[in-house]
């Protein structure tokens, strides 16, 4: 009978949701610090790290049910070919993180950043009665009130209508978030293989656990977090098993530079604790 589990009992299954899950742990931190999903993902999209299938479950587990996007969808009414008057609008909207996801019959989900040029390049045309989906958040908790006016109205721009008055979407007084600067002189020239990216951006290795606590020791509490030991009879040869890369012994954080404070004390606490590989649930 199958499961919601049955896609795990086999190596490649295993694999690929583990490869899934990693992904979704390395975005997240980077939609938290303001920058957009489809910028990231054209990003890993050229270095092959991510697949056309799982751009959908990536928009709807962190977009709009982790971070509350409030969404808009419609079918185009006639095909549109030009995007300058969207790209000069919509640059100005500073209040709003936008995305559009646009449904291509073959090629699958392609996500643009309409302040983006380059990105709009890459769709060249939307056709008629293909579908578009708007997502959009506030910057701000005071900006989430114009939500429903902004989607209302970057609508009307995509389908070639007048936008209304926008001026509210502007505020000169938001200043843009600088951009990252990477975390080594590694990124990205010397970065040998992208899926060792957090090695040559971070080059942070786990602690080796203390010796373990006496039995009648105090163990300190631990914030909560979903952890799962690496099992040792269980899928030893997999290509990515529990937290070990399989052409190595050494265990080490893949995710990005864009790891917290709090989440490297966590890790150090659970090092500590001689937990083990484990595997953080953050959404």
């Amino acid at each position: 009978m199958m499961n919601d589990y049955t896609s795990l009992s086999n190596r490649a299954g295993y694999n690929k949701s583990l490869a899934h899950f990693r992904l979704v742990s390395a975005i997240l931190p980077q939609l938290t610090n303001g920058e957009n999903l489809a910028d990231l993902i054209d990003d890993l999209e050229k270095t092959k790290q991510v697949e056309k299938a799982q751009i959908g479950p990536l928009l709807n587990a962190l977009i709009v049910e982790r971070m509350a996007y409030r969404t808009l969808s419609f079918n185009m009414p006639t095909d549109a070919q030009s995007f300058q008057g969207i790209i000069d609008e919509t640059e100005k909207w500073n209040r709003f993180d936008i995305i559009i996801a646009y449904h291509h019959p073959q090629l699958g989900i392609t996500l643009i950043n309409p302040k983006k040029p380059n990105q709009w390049e890459s769709v060249q045309d939307l056709s008629r009665q293909e579908l578009l989906v708007v997502y959009l958040r506030g910057m701000r908790d005071e900006d989430r009130s114009l939500e429903k006016d902004a989607v209302e109205s970057l609508q009307n721009l995509l389908i070639g209508r007048p936008a209304g008055e926008t001026a509210k979407f502007h505020d000169p007084n938001l200043k843009p978030k600088p951009a990252p600067a990477p975390a080594c002189e590694d990124h990205p020239s010397k970065q040998e293989n992208p899926d060792r990216r957090c090695r040559a951006l971070c080059g942070w290795r786990r602690p080796a656990p203390s010796p373990p606590h006496p039995a009648s020791g105090h163990r300190p509490t631990l914030p909560f977090v979903l952890v799962g030991r690496a099992p040792e009879d269980v899928f030893h040869q997999l290509e990515v098993p529990f937290g070990v890369d399989a052409d190595e012994t050494a265990v080490e954080d893949q995710r990005p530079c864009a790891r917290t404070h709090d989440d490297l004390l966590l890790e150090e606490a659970l090092a500590r604790e001689g937990v083990g590989d484990t595997v953080s649930v953050i959404y």
